[in-house]
């Protein structure tokens, strides 16, 4: 009998701390199903935002390269046995005709942007001739 009565109390407190329980876990199940999806959304968007600033550092470095590989051309075309006017003249061309525009090519070469602008001017008068 006594063991009859410690079964029954010990299902009792069994079901009715399941019950107990199972309504206290579900509300915070909820609750972090919503917590879950403002997380992920903010990690998202802490990626979203490493991956834009890794894009600018990319972008800098390419800048970068690009500058460099600009001031070995320069170098070179200087190197060689022509004027250096006619080197400045050729990479003030080049340039131009890569796409940069009159105050990147000045800023680019060291001189000044009317000068660029006569050299551009008078490669142009050259074509129309």
């Amino acid at each position: 009998m006594e063991r009859f009565l410690f079964l029954f109390i010990g299902i009792f407190i069994g079901l009715f701390g399941g019950i107990t329980i199972s309504n206290f876990v579900n509300p915070f199940q909820q609750r972090s199903g919503q917590f879950s999806f403002s997380t992920l959304e903010s990690i998202f968007e802490q990626y979203i935002d490493e991956l834009s600033e890794k894009q600018e550092e990319f972008r800098d470095e390419l800048l970068k390269w690009k500058m460099e590989f600009e001031e070995m051309r320069k170098t070179l075309v200087n190197s060689e046995n022509e004027s250096t006017e006619f080197s400045k003249s050729e990479l003030v061309i080049d340039l131009l005709n890569e796409g940069y525009n009159l105050e990147q090519v000045a800023k680019k070469l060291g001189i000044g942007k009317g000068e660029v602008e006569l050299i551009g001017q008078l490669k142009n008068s050259e074509h129309t001739d």
